[in-house]
């Protein structure tokens, strides 16, 4: 999987900067229905990163309740390096930049990480690197991914959508109720989650975090469960 994300940034960077960059760009957008129609760019970017960050949250909490994480001092290191890879970049993008203003407003582009190609170069470089290089790595992506989502919010974004974002809390309050049932069945789960997403992207907030806070929310099973 690793390999072949390399491979198709690779390719699409020759084609964005190539003789064919008006034909890439145009497929990009061709509309794709699913249920409902979108350009073929969205349903990557907000649901194929939803699912992703689905597995993430999942894999994060099984780490958190009987992985390395369950010592919550380790869940610090990860913090911190969140923080300091969204504030360090943004300091020397706007060091370097310093007055040019119409590069102002764009120090929150370095701020971000791609934990997509940040996982899968450490899969394909580093095949035998201990599980919890992965997990810290892992945590820190949901870290930077909430980050992000508030500097989007706090400094991007043109007004918050309230409805929306008091149904997100609904949804969010309906998932921690059923964890704290104890309800193993996958399923309602799944729609609230979709709910969550939904919600968060009308109110303006990117859905990755609806699929982080399900994965995150959704409880352990044991085999003495099957």
């Amino acid at each position: 999987g690793g390999l072949i994300m390399m491979c198709a940034a690779l390719l699409a960077l020759i084609a964005a900067n190539s003789a064919i960059a008006p034909q890439y760009e145009s497929v990009i957008h061709w509309p794709i229905t699913l249920g409902f129609t979108a350009p073929l760019h969205l349903w990557v970017n907000d649901v194929g990163m939803v699912l992703f960050f689905l597995m993430i949250g999942m894999e994060l909490k099984r780490e958190l309740t009987e992985g390395v994480l369950v010592d919550k001092r380790q869940v610090i290191l990860p913090l911190v390096a969140a923080l300091g890879g969204m504030i360090m970049p943004a300091i020397l993008f706007l060091a370097i930049n310093h007055g040019i203003d119409a590069h102002q407003t764009g120090w929150a582009i370095p701020s971000a990480t791609d934990i997509a190609f940040a996982v899968a170069i450490l899969l394909l470089a580093a095949k035998n690197a201990p599980p919890a290089l992965k997990i810290m790595l892992l945590a820190l992506a949901i870290f930077d991914d909430l980050g992000a989502i508030l500097i989007i919010a706090l400094f991007y974004s043109h007004g918050i959508a309230l409805l929306p974002l008091a149904l997100a809390s609904v949804a969010i309050g309906a998932l921690a109720l059923l964890q704290r049932k104890h309800c193993t069945k996958l399923w309602p789960y799944m729609l609230l989650g979709i709910g969550l997403c939904a919600a968060l992207h009308q109110a303006g907030v990117h859905a990755t975090i609806g699929g982080a806070i399900t994965g995150l929310l959704i409880p352990m099973r044991h085999h003495s469960d099957e």
